[in-house]
């Protein structure tokens, strides 16, 4: 199991002994500290952990350099800060199946363990969360999938790209892309509400922030989206969240839209390339409408490509 941290020597401790209290213990637990400056690498190694330090380089890359050290054919996530219930790797490796990836439901607590809300999804998530084959377009538009509920098989567990800061988000929709994901609601993980969150329960900046990442995921897969990987609608969902994070992002940061999402001249070549060699398919243009604005958010034939393209194809 993987645990990347920063600066998570608060609960650290108690993370890494729900991990030992498991009914169905890990073949090792592999902790990457990322550039941390108080004492979580010490914590990690006093309870057992492999500790790997190094600079301070992201969450995204944190995960990668523990993937690499892993041994197992199965890999679990931990958040440093939040706890298994002792059952959860037994009845997850029980439930996965033939499935690239499973996730299960959360429980939000505080700072001392205490249940602030039973289920986050119930919340969060409109109707059943995505499970079985075809989920990829599903889970374009928002991640049931919370880091520390995850388990996927290690052959899935592909290098981040750096920029991307939702390693969460970015495993569960690679998994999707390539094959059946489960979902299991219970056990919930606890999901640590404090002060010093960068996701759920934050406000501000740090809300800000959250946006800016999740539009950067949105906008890497939007960018390489094939014709039936996802229906109109949830295409047109998911560039509506796309374009509803870049927003929260402008209200809360109060920063131009070039520097919530960058655009190079090579990202303007490439939308012009989707648009002009857009197939008279209604499927193939809808979707290269969308690789076309993912490229370029701003601009204008992009968005009147898409509009024609939703046309034809609602």
């Amino acid at each position: 199991m993987l645990i990347a941290v920063h600066n998570g020597a608060r609960f650290l401790g108690e993370a890494l002994d729900s991990v030992w209290a498991q009914t169905l213990r890990p073949l090792e637990v592999i902790v990457v500290d990322d550039g941390s400056t108080d004492a979580g690498a010490a914590i990690a190694a006093a309870r057992g952990a492999t500790v790997i330090r190094q600079a301070n380089a992201g969450t995204a890359a944190a995960v990668n350099t523990a993937r690499d050290a892993a041994r197992g054919e199965l890999l679990a996530l931990l958040d440093a800060d939040d706890r298994w219930p002792p059952d959860k790797l037994a009845r997850q490796v029980d439930a996965i199946g033939d499935a690239g990836l499973l996730y299960s439901d959360l429980s939000v607590i505080d700072e001392h363990g205490d249940v602030l809300q039973d289920s986050w999804l119930d919340l969060v998530w409109d109707g059943p969360p995505p499970a079985g084959e075809n989920c990829f377009g599903a889970l374009l538009a928002a991640n049931p999938a919370g880091a520390s509920s995850i388990l996927m098989r290690a052959e899935l567990c592909r290098p981040i790209p750096p920029h991307l800061r939702c390693a969460d988000w970015w495993l569960a929709i690679s998994a999707a892309r390539e094959g059946a994901i489960a979902y299991l609601p219970e056990p919930r993980v606890g999901y640590r509400l404090h002060d010093s969150n960068i996701g759920l329960g934050t406000e501000g900046a740090a809300l800000g922030r959250a946006h800016v990442r999740r539009a950067a995921t949105q906008r890497h897969f939007l960018a390489t989206v094939r014709a039936g990987e996802a229906t109109p609608l949830e295409l047109a969902l998911a560039w509506n969240a796309f374009e509803r994070n870049v927003t929260e992002a402008l209200r809360r940061l109060g920063n131009p839209f070039e520097t919530i999402i960058a655009v190079t001249d090579a990202d303007r070549e490439r939308a012009w390339v989707e648009l002009e060699n857009r197939s008279g398919d209604p499927a193939q243009a809808l979707a290269a409408a969308v690789r076309a604005l993912a490229a370029d958010p701003w601009e204008p034939a992009g968005h009147a490509a898409l509009r024609d393209a939703w046309e034809l194809v609602a």
